[in-house]
């Protein structure tokens, strides 16, 4: 329930549900667009795939207990697999984080490789290849 939260933000096309099968949970996928197909998310494509993953992350993430705290998410690329118009609403989503949530402590890491990013996220540290495997490190806030 909580993914769906976080993924109606990203997209209004998919929902997810579940159903049981031999003791076992699986995550269903629901097509809005779709006079609403319910099937596997295994048969969406990579940038699809990337949303639902990301909101049952955020999800994951907002799970929090006496005993456990999540402060802080990363997400390592599959920002390379969505279109313009989902890259927009991805960011906007994670740039609404602590409005949805209402946790203002709450951070997401974004480990990525494509340059229109850049210009969307304040705080930033950047790798530069020095050579013979080292780097260096830059910090930038804006």
């Amino acid at each position: 329930n909580n993914a769906n939260i976080y993924l109606s933000h990203i997209t209004e096309r998919y929902s997810l549900t579940c159903r049981e099968e031999n003791e076992q949970l699986s995550i269903l996928v629901r097509d809005r667009y779709n006079r609403n197909e319910v099937r596997s998310a295994a048969v969406l494509s990579g940038g699809e795939r990337f949303m639902i993953s990301l909101a049952l992350s955020l999800a994951l993430s907002s799970l929090n207990r006496p005993d456990m705290n999540v402060d802080i998410l990363f997400i390592d690329e599959g920002f390379g697999t969505l279109d313009q118009a989902s890259l927009d609403s991805v960011m906007k989503t994670l740039g609404r984080l602590s409005e949805l949530t209402g946790q203002s402590n709450r951070r997401v890491g974004i480990i990525s490789h494509r340059e229109e990013l850049l210009d969307t996220i304040p705080n930033k540290i950047k790798l530069h290849r020095i050579g013979e495997g080292r780097s260096a490190v830059e910090v930038v806030c804006d």
